[in-house]
């Protein structure tokens, strides 16, 4: 025998089983939803519809039979154990971080060595100025000076060093680069004595 509508409305709580009840043996509660079996429905025919009156479905509907709708399944979340993405993301951003100053570090570096590099060309420039000049000045000290003049002069000793210095102030230099250097001297000059005070 068929239950009552009243007596129908929810599956079976230990198997989770509904059957089918014939709308001519009964019908749900109201306004419950229910799942359906409508003749004209397109597919299978089933629907999930709620009574509103009692002549709904048999009116509105080609709806023959009806069945509660069952509960939900039990689900139970599984709690994940986030402690080693959280570790990953950590040592990641531990990565880019060592990434950032090692790429910093190297931007250091390559400035410091650009500027040696710059500071090499100054001072050699500023090496050759000062080897022409001193081969200028002992070039008119010999042609214009007499005896006393000459033997007060200072001079380079050695023969090859005084070749060496021609041969140095012979190089072509860029005098912008010979001033740079010089400022350069003036300046760590300047710092070494104040440091000292």
């Amino acid at each position: 025998m068929n239950p009552t509508p009243n007596q129908i409305t929810e599956c079976d709580d230990d198997k989770q089983l509904c059957e089918w009840v014939s709308v001519e043996d009964g019908l749900p509660e109201m306004e419950v939803d229910m799942l359906t079996y409508d003749v004209n429905f397109p597919d299978d025919g089933c629907t999930v519809e709620q009574l509103i009156g009692e002549d709904d479905w048999p009116v509105s509907y080609s709806v023959t039979h009806w069945m509660p709708l069952p509960k939900p399944p039990f689900y139970v979340r599984k709690e994940i154990d986030m402690s080693p993405i959280i570790k990953l993301r950590a040592d990641l951003t531990d990565a880019e971080n060592k990434l950032y100053f090692k790429d910093a570090e190297i931007g250091r570096l390559q400035r410091q060595n650009d500027e040696l590099v710059a500071r090499v060309a100054e001072l050699s420039d500023l090496c050759r100025f000062m080897c022409q000049t001193w081969t200028a000045i002992d070039k008119f000290v010999y042609e214009n000076c007499d005896g006393d003049a000459l033997m007060k002069y200072p001079v380079i000793q050695g023969t090859q060093n005084q070749f060496d210095l021609n041969k140095i102030g012979d190089q072509p230099f860029d005098r912008k680069n010979s001033k740079a250097g010089a400022d350069y001297l003036l300046h760590q000059q300047s710092t070494k004595a104040s440091s000292l005070n």
